[in-house]
């Protein structure tokens, strides 16, 4: 499991995901993560309909949503992680950590990958 995924994984707040029924969240390729600061945290993919999860979500929870968005393949893993079973992800994530370079700030990790732009990058240390 790379950086990435196993700091979502400790941030998972076990209520949020135990509410949830999991056969959505493979179904539509969401993972709530947490409540923090008044926001709920989602990780999504590309291919999420995010009308349709906050649709989902707005039935239990008043809070605003705020996306994290992942690649599939991360996706995957981390719901096989989390409900057992070989995550569809394959080797591609290992070769990925493993060409990793020591001591790389998560940021620009994620702006290599394109999980996130520069202007994002921005955003999110100035509001930390």
């Amino acid at each position: 499991m790379n950086a990435i995924l196993l700091r979502l994984k400790n941030s998972i707040d076990p209520k949020i995901l135990g509410a949830a029924d999991k056969n959505q969240l493979k179904q539509y390729k969401y993972i709530p993560i947490s409540l923090q600061k008044g926001d709920l945290y989602v990780a999504i993919t590309h291919s999420t309909n995010r009308d349709y999860v906050c649709n989902i979500l707005k039935k239990s929870y008043s809070q605003p949503i705020k996306f994290i968005l992942v690649t599939d393949d991360d996706l995957n893993e981390l719901l096989g992680v989390l409900f057992g079973g070989a995550p569809a992800g394959g080797m591609g994530n290992a070769m990925v950590a493993a060409t990793k370079k020591p001591n790389e700030k998560l940021g620009e990790i994620l702006k290599e990958k394109g999980v996130i732009n520069e202007v994002q990058l921005v955003k999110a240390l100035w509001e930390a």
